[in-house]
């Protein structure tokens, strides 16, 4: 069982006064960076981990095993200056999908309930437009006491 599990690791050598990254164990969220450092090498254990240090000079207060330890690369000579955003892309205005419905039958109104009418046989597109009205002319309804199809409640009897 040990020669198996000694196949799959393998182990990287760290010379000493290399720059390493180390796994955060405390990195839960996936926006957060999964390594933390750098950390200069200073020795390796006998056990075979690695004891860190970090940019004050003090070391880590555990040691790291070298499957949680990666090569830091430190590579100034590339860097990129943003001058100027030439093209950006706007957010498109959202509009619901119920208030789609609403402003689509009180726009089209009978024009989509033709269209509900001429779809109703075929099964495979069945498009429904019911009467929607706005919301003051229901409330006006309601205080006046009238009640339309499209105020219509369904709610059961009390017993």
């Amino acid at each position: 069982m040990i020669s198996s599990f000694k196949d799959k690791i393998s182990d990287i050598p760290f010379p000493d006064g290399s720059y390493v990254m180390a796994i955060d164990p405390r990195s839960f969220d996936k926006l957060q960076p999964v390594y933390e450092g750098p950390f200069m090498v200073v020795r390796r254990t006998t056990g075979g981990s690695y004891a860190l240090q970090d940019a004050t000079g003090a070391l880590t207060p555990r040691n790291y095993a070298p499957s949680q330890l990666r090569r830091a690369e430190r590579d100034d000579s590339i860097s990129y200056e943003i001058e100027a955003v030439l093209q950006h892309r706007q957010r498109k205005d959202v509009i619901p999908p119920k208030l789609k419905r609403t402003m689509s039958s009180t726009i089209l109104g009978p024009v989509a309930a033709e269209q509900s009418k001429q779809h109703a046989g075929n099964k495979r597109s069945v498009r429904f437009s019911l009467p929607i009205t706005t919301i003051e002319e229901q409330t006006t309804q309601l205080v006046r006491g009238k009640r339309s199809a499209e105020t219509t409640s369904y709610s059961k009897p009390l017993a």
